[in-house]
């Protein structure tokens, strides 16, 4: 699934753009915690021979926190879920590409098949992994940072893939400034997470996932604060690249 922080035009909104707050419910975390206990982390570690370090720099912080990874693959985000102790996955939020989901969010402009498949994506990235979108103009970008802003307060950790592109080569682009942004207003600490091997386990074109090695690096928190944002995205960028 695409987790993506992009930076693109501004798109016209033809509707409000209304957070999947239902996805916190009890009934809908009930849901996740058993489909991540069951049936998607052994899907994940059957196909990710997995490696995982750094889970230390976890043992002194609590939610919230801002995870920020370099982005190789759809594949990336399930394996993060698996990587992490079962008291960080279950209060997760990752920030999914809402372009992704264009048939959804905008009905009118394609057929029957294309909205339901896309909807069907939609609300199960949102039920079984916490997920909320990010939109690619002004007016919707407020909104996600107002939600992640109370997602925050309420104790949930955010997802991030800043460099706003799936790059399965094993080589990181430049993080957008989005990033910087949401760690400055926040407050909240950054962990900083190197993925390797998700792009040979489900390449960017790929139709087919494939088992691979898989590695998981986790950081020190990084704490942020100033109002150059692209100066923060720098700094996080070399922190994963360091790992």
């Amino acid at each position: 699934m695409p987790l993506e922080l992009v930076s693109a035009p501004p798109r016209p909104v033809s509707r409000p753009l209304v957070m999947p707050r239902w996805n916190r419910s009890l009934p809908a975390r009930l849901v996740r915690d058993f489909s991540h206990a069951t049936w998607i982390n052994w899907f994940t570690h059957t196909f990710a021979r997995m490696r995982v370090d750094g889970l230390e720099h976890l043992r002194t912080l609590s939610p919230p926190v801002i995870f920020a990874a370099n982005h190789q693959s759809h594949f990336d985000t399930p394996v993060l879920f698996a990587a992490l102790p079962r008291r960080w996955r279950r209060r997760l939020a990752p920030l999914m590409l809402k372009d992704y989901f264009h048939a959804h969010f905008h009905p009118e402009e394609h057929s029957r098949a294309a909205r339901l498949s896309s909807g069907t994506q939609y609300y199960l990235s949102a039920l079984l992994f916490g997920a909320f979108p990010l939109p690619q103009n002004e007016t919707g970008l407020r909104t996600a940072l107002r939600y992640a802003a109370e997602l925050a307060a309420a104790g949930w950790s955010l997802l991030i893939f800043p460099e706003g592109q799936r790059n399965d080569t094993g080589e990181m682009t430049d993080f957008l400034p989005g990033v910087g942004l949401l760690a400055a207003r926040l407050k909240i600490p950054v962990v900083p997470v190197r993925l390797r091997g998700t792009g040979a386990a489900l390449p960017k074109e790929a139709n087919m996932i494939r088992r691979a090695a898989v590695e998981v690096r986790f950081g020190p928190p990084l704490r942020l604060a100033g109002r150059n944002y692209e100066a923060l995205a720098d700094q996080i960028e070399r922190a994963v690249r360091a790992l």
